[in-house]
């Protein structure tokens, strides 16, 4: 009985040692590349014209919580002349890059078609598909813009890993 506990401890230490290695050793797995990548194919899924929509990719330390929903990224844009800037946090990783692209991707488009529009007047304001909404009083998770995106995004996913 002694020595088969011994051993479950010996091996116990085994594993957790060969874990270590392994999750430890660097992979040649580049986020900046990734994104672009992503970008590339949702654009090219989207049909987002390349030599007029214009996006730039800005990596940033900080968080913004909205209705109580940390994000991972999110986009501003001048939808008049075409040009985007999507934010990405360091929240973002491997597992989660092309869903939460294709996301701001989405509003990208949406912005492109006019369904999504800012007010001018009030930066809580959004007008999406000709309903105004104060953000201020409609939770994340509950603006229609929101859930189209999320819907579309995961179906993006989907084809991006076939």
């Amino acid at each position: 009985m002694k020595n088969k506990n011994l051993l479950i401890i010996i091996l116990a230490i085994v594993i957790g040692l060969l874990m270590a290695i392994i999750f430890s050793t660097k992979s040649d797995f580049v986020l900046e590349d990734r994104v672009e990548e992503t970008v590339a194919d949702v654009r090219e899924l989207l049909k987002l014209p390349t030599d007029s929509v214009h996006v730039v990719i800005r990596y940033v330390d900080k968080d913004i919580t909205d209705s109580g929903v940390t994000t991972y990224a999110w986009v501003y844009g001048d939808p008049v002349n075409h040009q985007y800037v999507i934010n990405i946090t360091n929240r973002v990783t491997r597992y989660n890059v092309a869903e939460i692209v294709a996301h701001e991707m989405i509003h990208i488009k949406q912005y492109e078609e006019g369904t999504l529009k800012m007010s001018p007047d009030n930066p809580n304001v959004a007008c999406f598909k000709g309903k105004s909404y104060n953000v201020l009083f409609v939770p994340y998770r509950f603006r229609p813009w929101e859930i189209e995106a999320f819907a579309i995004s995961h179906l993006l996913e989907y084809k991006l890993k076939q």
